[in-house]
């Protein structure tokens, strides 16, 4: 199980996009979807590491 878990402006940082351009991506079916937990919505940390290494030849987010 994930020990870790990212939010949408951790997820912007290590990205290198704005906050608006995540959810955007996740709308759009682009990145992985996030979970809530409670009130906050979050990303299993791990998952987001594995769909960047998989989109490292040459994809765009």
């Amino acid at each position: 199980m994930d020990k870790f878990y990212l939010s949408d402006k951790s997820v912007a940082v290590l990205l290198d996009i704005c906050r608006d351009q995540v959810w955007r991506c996740v709308r759009d079916g682009r990145l992985p979807p996030p979970i809530k937990m409670g009130s906050m919505t979050r990303w299993r940390q791990q998952e987001v590491i594995d769909w960047i290494e998989s989109k490292q030849e040459g994809a765009t987010v």
